[in-house]
């Protein structure tokens, strides 16, 4: 008798707890289903996607439908469903999408008046080259110095970065004084066989920033207080340059796709490496970007590997 009570009491709770999870599944379905409203300021239109903002939030719609262009106010419509976040970024499916405000008209101002400056200032050089046309020879030596230029680079890259590139072979004892020679190269005035960071190529001054990173990770791994300790003593903020690094990166690749999009390619190819081993959150890039909506619409696009 009393199993038979201990077996009721048994389904009794299992069929409770089955009732209790199926009305928990349909509450949180029709909550899903549910539809909701954020308005976002747009801050970037690419070609597959809008990245915007809202209440310290990013946001990319994908499916979007307006013409929309920067800093428009727009109103867009989702279900909870189809909400997502992932790395700091929140994307959504929107069901409906409402231009609140548009800058288009300024914006429109502002092309006129550049294509009116850009279409003078066409004709006054056309004007000068008519009248100073190079001769072939002239040509001709032009284009020797620049055979010699480009040779006398490429030597410049190799030497530099053989030397940074063995760095990341050093053990502990050296790690200190190749963190704070590579940093002073970079944004100190610093030289490494006999060249400044200046001298080098856009991509060979990526390949050193990405070495910079891996020191200062090791350093942050091995010697927690010593960039600490090293500001304080010289003055030089070698406590905050994790961000210095990653600005400069994100500035050269941006420099970079606006003139060659194969190097461009590479570099935010190295980027996503560095993003996954170095922890390069889009929190960390919006945070280093500060206020500044031309960095964050040209970051994301490196930061992401969206096109």
């Amino acid at each position: 008798m009393e199993k038979s009570k201990l077996r009721n009491i048994v389904i009794i709770i299992f069929l409770a707890l089955v009732l209790i999870i199926s009305i928990f599944l349909v509450i949180s379905k029709k909550n899903d289903s549910k539809e909701t409203n954020i308005t976002v300021t747009i801050s970037a239109v690419k070609k597959n996607y809008l990245l915007g903002e809202s209440n310290s939030e990013s946001y990319i719609i994908t499916n979007y439908k307006g013409d929309y262009k920067e800093n428009d106010k727009v109103k867009f419509t989702y279900k909870l469903k189809d909400k997502k976040t992932k790395d700091g970024v929140v994307s959504i499916a929107i069901s409906d999408e409402d231009l609140v405000l548009t800058t288009s008209s300024k914006n429109n101002n502002q092309i006129a008046e550049q294509e009116t400056e850009t279409s003078t200032s066409l004709e006054t050089e056309n004007d000068k080259a008519n009248s100073t046309s190079p001769s072939q020879e002239q040509i001709s030596n032009t284009e020797t110095v620049q055979t010699v230029e480009n040779s006398s680079q490429t030597s410049t890259d190799s030497e530099v970065l053989t030397y940074v590139n063995s760095m990341k072979n050093n053990n502990q004892e050296n790690l200190k004084e190749s963190f704070i020679t590579v940093v002073d190269f970079i944004f100190y005035n610093g030289q490494i066989k006999g060249h400044t960071f200046n001298d080098l190529t856009a991509s060979a001054k990526l390949k050193v920033l990405e070495t910079a990173l891996y020191l200062d990770t090791k350093i942050n791994k091995y010697f927690p207080n010593y960039k600490e300790e090293i500001s304080s003593k010289t003055g030089r903020a070698y406590n905050t340059v994790k961000s210095k690094i990653v600005s400069s990166y994100l500035n050269i690749t941006s420099t970079i796709c606006t003139k060659d999009a194969t190097t461009c390619e590479l570099a935010k190819e190295d980027f996503q490496t560095m993003k996954k081993n170095f922890g390069l959150s889009w929190s960390l890039i919006k945070e280093i970007a500060t206020d500044s909506k031309n960095s964050i619409k040209n970051w994301y696009e490196i930061w992401s590997g969206k096109k």
